[in-house]
This record gives structure tokens, C-alpha cells and sequence, in this order.
């Protein structure tokens, strides 16, 4: 599929949100992702794998012009990405997707603790405005989200979740905004102090759910944190991807269910349960 840049921006410092349009239907789920080219040279060799930050327009009929709008949130870190921050208004850019399995939201959820570390943030913002759309026994879905970034400068789309009407909580390793430490100190104090849940049911279950995405230390407590409490956790694991369709076993991962599962393929997206941690 060819897409068209309809606008490329520096949001603050090294990370940028592009907005890209598109014929057709892109059917897109928040988690899934796509495979993009950024240009027409065989340097840099390989695509770059970008999580869909907003699908905008997933039907395109109902848009003036025909066009589906989507959008991803990048940061610059290396050649590929340093392409990518050059590209202008009317560009076209070969992708492949979407990719991959996205997060599933149960229709029992009546909260969603959404958990964004670093740029785990860019998947979250799709994740959240579909939920927001939800509604459990005629009532919206109450939605926490959780931010932890290094410093306050590293902060994204904290108002964006607002607007949306989530709560939102902030952690800084530095303390220069909202609790000093990680997401994952935040989260094991306000579950602490907060019935951020409702109580389990017979069943072992809740009216809550967690969805998380960043470094995979933090996935991992946060998996620990969701089997003690009984409480449902859906991960995004960040890999590096070649192909992003499971043909390189670029990114094998060990699972509980099988021996290996690609992530590109079977993934990012997976139930916390599914992953073997130790072997990760």
C-alpha cells in the first residue's frame, strides 16, 4: 500500500507525529502495526516497524475525498528514523500492513488501566479512543493511564489523554514531574491505596483490565503484578523486526503455549499469561 504524508511535525525535542492518508480500507486494529519504507534506496536496507498511534479514519467512504487518515508517533534515534523527520507534505511512502495482533477489549471491562513507559506511549493513544468508545451496561469505561518516562521533557500526548476523558498519572525516574520513579512504583501505590478495581468475582475475575506497552522489565512486573491480583493484562512487546511477517525469526520469543511465537506475527500484542519471562 502507498501512503501520502499530510503533515510531519516536531512534537518536542527528538519525537515527531506524522499523519499519513490512504485509499482503500486499512481495518486497523490499536496494537497492530506496520512495516514502512522510508525511502527508495537500499540505505537503510530494511522497513521500520511504527505502531499506529491514531486510526483516524478506518473508513474511508465515510471521509470527504475517499481518503483514510492514520497517524504514528516516532522518535529520532537513528538513520531510518532521521529520514523519516525529513519527509514533507505530499511524500508517498510504500508500508505493509496492518501487522500483527492488536489489543483485544472485553465487552465485561468496566476499567482500563492503560500503562505507556517511554514511547510505549505511541500504540496507547489508538488503545484509549477505542475504549473510550466502548460502553458497559449503557455506562463509559473508566480509564487510568499511567506514564513513565525518564524525564518531563519526555512526556507525550499527556493532554491528548485528557481530552479523551482519562485520568492520568505520571512518574519521572528524575522526579521533575509527578512521583519520582517508574510507572510500575505508581501503580503498586495507588492499587495500594485506591481501589483503582472492582472487587474479584467467584470466578477469580474483575471489571477491570491492564493494557501495557514498553521496556520489557517493566512488562514483566507489571505481569506479576496482574497474575497476583487475578486481573486480565494484555502486553505489547517492542522487538526488532526484519520482515514483519514471521519469515526471518527476527524476533522469536519463548511462550507458555508452544515453544516460540514471533512477535511480528503472533504478537506484539499478547496476554501477559502467555509469556514465558523467565526465557524472555
Amino acid at each position: 500500500m502507498q501512503v501520502v504524508v499530510l503533515e510531519n511535525k516536531r512534537v518536542i525535542g527528538s519525537y515527531f507525529k506524522m499523519r499519513l492518508s490512504y485509499d482503500g480500507v486499512l481495518n486497523a486494529l490499536p496494537g497492530q502495526f506496520i512495516m514502512m519504507k522510508v525511502n527508495n534506496s537500499y540505505d537503510p536496507l530494511l522497513s521500520r516497524p511504527m505502531s499506529f498511534h491514531r486510526i483516524i479514519s478506518p473508513n474511508p467512504s465515510l471521509e470527504k475525498g475517499g481518503r483514510g487518515k492514520f497517524e504514528i508517533l516516532y522518535q529520532v534515534v537513528g538513520k531510518g528514523t532521521g529520514i523519516m523527520s525529513g519527509l514533507k507534505e505530499g511524500d508517498k511512502i510504500d508500508i505493509l500492513g496492518p501487522l500483527g495482533r492488536g489489543f483485544l477489549i472485553p465487552d465485561w471491562m468496566d476499567r482500563a488501566i492503560i500503562i505507556a513507559g517511554g514511547m510505549g506511549v505511541a500504540p496507547m493513544m489508538a488503545l484509549t479512543e477505542e475504549i473510550s468508545r466502548h460502553e458497559v451496561k449503557k455506562s463509559k469505561i473508566s480509564i487510568s493511564v499511567f506514564m513513565g518516562v525518564k524525564t518531563k521533557d519526555d512526556i507525550l500526548c499527556r493532554e491528548d489523554f485528557e481530552r479523551i476523558g482519562a485520568e492520568v498519572y505520571v512518574s519521572t525516574e528524575d522526579g521533575s514531574l509527578g512521583k519520582k520513579g517508574t510507572c510500575v512504583d505508581l501503580l503498586k501505590e495507588l492499587m495500594t491505596n485506591t481501589p483503582l478495581f472492582s472487587p474479584p468475582s467467584e470466578g477469580g475475575g474483575c471489571g477491570g483490565a491492564i493494557f501495557a506497552c514498553g521496556p520489557q522489565g517493566m512488562l514483566k512486573a507489571i505481569a506479576g503484578i496482574a497474575m497476583d491480583k487475578k486481573i486480565l493484562c494484555q502486553v505489547s512487546l517492542d522487538k526488532r523486526m526484519a520482515c514483519g511477517t514471521g519469515a526471518c525469526l527476527g524476533c522469536v520469543i519463548k511462550v507458555k503455549s508452544q515453544k516460540y511465537a514471533c512477535v511480528c506475527k503472533e504478537g506484539p500484542v499478547f496476554d501477559a499469561g502467555e509469556i514465558n519471562w523467565e526465557m524472555l
